[in-house]
């Protein structure tokens, strides 16, 4: 199945939950992340649970510090 992760097509397995995405994304860490699907925030206690449907829009953000 496809969804669009930061705009970006990505194939991923049917029933694909947000925790499982963000694994394949190979993030060193999930601290000061946030993420939203189809403009929508989905709290971090959902990742877990969170199903991705075929064309979703994944917004994946990253908090950078820095002056």
């Amino acid at each position: 199945m496809h969804v669009y992760i930061n705009n970006k097509p990505q194939e991923v397995e049917e029933h694909c939950t947000i925790m499982q995405l963000l694994q394949t994304l190979a993030l060193s860490s999930y601290n000061g992340i946030a993420v939203a699907v189809n403009n929508r925030v989905v709290r971090r206690d959902q990742w877990r649970d969170f199903a991705v449907s075929h064309a979703d829009q994944v917004t994946v953000i990253t908090a950078s510090q820095g002056g």
